[in-house]
């Protein structure tokens, strides 16, 4: 077997190289099923994972009260993206530069989020980038931490 190492010491072997890609795909998405919806990406994956173009719609499932979206996310095709999130708040920064565009100003967005089968959890992220996940416990431990670094200097 022929295999190639990538960079960050990923190994590919050529000739499973579609499942490799659907498989990083899910996984990087956190999808419960292959990616392989659309008929390009369903040939370079052999179509072993082929879905259904016309896949039936999980039932709706029960929002969080909180939900912004509230009606028991019946479009989603699969049971893993029926997500229950919050109204995204934006808190702008004035001592940070946008980097990406300077007449822009930057910011933090903060949300909450209830992914199936999980615990409800807070997202921070900065920029529109990668989100640092807190469960509730952490959540106020910040709120906490804050709180007391602000009355310290007021």
């Amino acid at each position: 077997m022929t295999t190639t190492t990538i960079e960050h010491g990923f190994t590919v072997n050529p000739q499973a190289w579609p499942d490799q890609v659907c498989y990083v795909v899910m996984c990087l998405c956190g999808w419960s099923s292959p990616p392989c919806v659309r008929r390009d990406l369903a040939e370079a994956c052999g179509d072993r994972h082929v879905a259904n173009p016309n896949p039936p719609r999980p039932a709706p499932v029960v929002c969080a009260p909180w939900c912004c979206y509230g009606a028991g996310h019946p479009d989603e095709l699969y049971p893993a993206d029926q997500c229950c999130a919050s109204v995204q708040l934006t808190v702008p920064l004035s001592m940070q530069p946008n980097i990406e565009d300077a007449t822009e100003a930057d910011y933090v967005d903060v949300y909450a989020m209830r992914r199936p089968g999980e615990a409800v959890q807070v997202d921070l992220s900065h920029a529109g980038g990668p989100e640092i996940r807190f469960t509730l416990g952490e959540t106020r431990q910040l709120v906490e931490a804050l709180q007391l670094v602000l009355g310290q200097v007021q």
